[in-house]
Parts: structure tokens; sequence; C-alpha cells
């Protein structure tokens, strides 16, 4: 019964080319002299026949080669290509697959920079937002300006990445307006809750001085618990003991700078607490 013989994949088949054998002369049981007319051995016909033989490979290779890039669907300008390639000699076929490699990573930085400019989604917008506050409302934040709540929003974006690319951070140009819409979020919370603050002093401003005043009788003045409560309103902070012990800070210091230093003066009263 004959067998069928199953279908080669595409690179055994490359690799049973090279190692085929190619047909040799069949010698005949008559001895030859070692030396003829001419003086020479008959070594010198057997090295006749070694770039006969050496040929036939390379043809067998050439033809294992075309049926490759063909089954590959390579353009007919490739298979010849590729055909050539197989009689380069080694140090040219170096030369050729580095050159190659270089061609191919200009075509993939052009792929890159056609792309458009990276934009930070709305969901992106909104998990930044969303996260500023805890990280401003967190017992353990040794600062409320500088790198520190910065630097700690950012690692949370880091490891929860929302919708961010894969390897974003490795394009300043790009990962800049993430840390910057961070800090900006950040920025906005620490406004918002400076006003409430402000606010539950009960402010009275003079209309011809335009000076401000707060209530002598601190009785009129929101409690620290409604305080702390309107500084929660609308994330997903709870009010607890010790946020409402950081708010009572927050309120003694300002009653002291109100101005523009007022985050200083209270990191200030941090660093000096611990």
């Amino acid at each position: 019964m004959s067998r069928t013989s199953s279908p080669v994949d595409s690179d055994d088949e490359m690799r049973l080319a090279m190692k085929q054998v190619t047909p040799t002369v069949v010698r005949t049981g008559t001895k030859r002299p070692h030396t003829n007319l001419s003086g020479q051995d008959d070594d010198d016909s057997d090295d006749a026949a070694a770039p006969r033989n050496l040929s036939l490979s390379n043809q067998n290779l050439v033809m294992a080669a075309k049926r490759f890039g063909e089954r590959k669907r390579l353009r007919g300008e490739q298979i010849a290509e590729l055909e050539s390639f197989v009689n380069d000699p080694a140090p040219l076929r170096e030369v050729k697959l580095m050159a190659n490699g270089m061609a191919l990573a200009n075509q993939l930085e052009q792929i890159v920079a056609a792309k458009p400019p990276f934009e930070l989604s709305e969901d992106l917008q909104l998990n930044i937002k969303k996260y500023a506050p805890a990280i401003l409302l967190s017992e353990r934040l040794g600062s409320y300006k500088g790198d520190v709540p910065t630097e700690a929003l950012m690692e949370i974006i880091k490891r929860l990445r929302f919708s961010i690319p894969d390897g974003l951070e490795h394009i300043p140009a790009d990962w800049v307006k993430v840390v910057s819409f961070a800090e900006y979020s950040l920025t906005q919370k620490r406004s918002t809750m400076k006003k409430a603050i402000r606010a539950s002093l009960k402010p009275v401003q003079d209309k011809d001085t335009k000076v401000v005043t707060y209530a002598e009788d601190t009785k009129k003045h929101d409690n620290i618990y409604k305080l702390a409560s309107a500084i929660v309103k609308g994330t997903k902070c709870t009010v607890n003991v010790i946020l409402c012990s950081r708010v009572a800070l927050m309120r003694k210091v300002y009653l002291k700078h109100p101005g523009s230093k007022f985050w200083d003066r209270l990191d200030a009263k941090l660093d000096e607490i611990r």
C-alpha cells in the first residue's frame, strides 16, 4: 500500500533544502592510475567536481527560497532580492540584515510621528479629579504643597492607568500633560478647601475699606464637623476624627495667615508637629 506523504512546513522545507544531497558521479570499479599523462594527480579531478556540487546545492537553496517567499506572499522584487541574498557571502548578508533592521526602525519612527498628539480623555480627567481630594484629605499626607501630593497622586495614576496608553510615561512631551493636569486638580481642590475655611468664619467685608473681618464671637463660626463636611462634599471621602483634627489645624493657621502664604504656613506647622 502506498503512503501519502504529509506536506512539509515552509520553514522545514528551507532546512531540508540546505541538507539535500546533490547528485554525484557514479564511479566504476576500474581503478585509475595515480598520475595521468599530464603529470597531475587524480585529486585535481575531485577538486574540479566540488564547485559543480556546490553550485547544485546553491540552486536547491535558491529554489527553496523562492517557494518560501511565494508562500509568504512576497512581491516579485522581494523574491528576487531573497534569491540574491542566498548567494551573497556571509559578511554581506549580515550587512543587509543590519541595513534592513535600521530601515524598519526608521519606518516605525515615522508611524509614531504620524500619530495624533496625546490628549487627556474625559474619563482620565474625571478620575484624576476624583483622587486629588483623597490625597489632600489623607491623614498620611506630610505637606499640602510641592512635590509630595503630586507624587502621591501620580503613583495612583501609574498603578491604576485608567485610559493612559502603555509606555506614555516614557514620552516626556505627552506625560507632562498628565502631570500638569494632576497638579491643576490639586490646586483647584486646595482653593476649594481654603474657601470653605474662610466661609466657615463668617467673613464680613467693609464697604469702604474692603477689609475683611471675621465674627469675633466664635459661636457664630461653623463647628469643625460642619466645616469638614463642607470640605468633603462632592467627594467619596468621609468625615472622621482624624480629618476633623486636621481641619481644626487648618482653620487655626488660617486665622493667623489667611493670605497667599497659608499653605506654606500650614506645611511648616505640620513639620513642626512631627
